[in-house]
């Protein structure tokens, strides 16, 4: 703003330039900063879909060798649910480049998009949390670990 009041109501070339370079200088670091926004939304995406497509994997695999379809899912939090992939990336603020598998109201539509299945949600029983993923923190995905099939049903602990 004080660049822009500058170059209006200057009336000296020093002033100008002056004005023109901060301009110039707010225009990299906002570009620079955009860029860097746009590469871990497009990179935690690719993630995300990664998750999917490895959960999808499990899935199938689970219902091949029990003969067995998988009509419900249950989503659980580990005990320090991760928003952004942190350990990875910096760009992160607010809503910007959340994991789609933070947001409880994201899960089954980030399920159905990449893979085109969808399933009921069920609750994650007491019984079934306090076995397989109460006190547990994980860093990332590991489907033999954060994935508990019973019947019909499937338990994701998100990390």
């Amino acid at each position: 703003m004080v660049a822009l009041f500058l170059v209006i109501y200057s009336h000296t070339i020093q002033i100008d330039i002056l004005a023109m370079g901060m301009l110039g200088i707010f225009l990299l670091f906002n570009m620079y900063h955009i860029n860097g926004f746009a590469t871990t939304q497009f990179t935690t995406n690719a993630i995300d879909h990664e998750i999917a497509y490895a959960m999808n994997d499990a899935i199938s695999q689970y219902e091949e060798e029990t003969d067995t379809k998988i009509i419900n899912i249950g989503f659980a939090e580990d005990s320090h649910k991760e928003w952004t992939y942190s350990s990875t990336f910096t760009y992160a603020a607010g809503d910007q480049n959340i994991r789609a598998w933070a947001n409880d109201w994201a899960r089954p539509e980030m399920f159905h998009y990449v893979t085109g299945r969808d399933f009921t949600i069920v609750p994650v029983e007491n019984e079934i949390y306090q076995q397989y993923f109460e006190g547990k923190n994980w860093t990332s995905f590991n489907a033999e670990e954060q994935m508990i099939f019973i019947e019909d049903t499937v338990y994701l602990a998100i990390y």
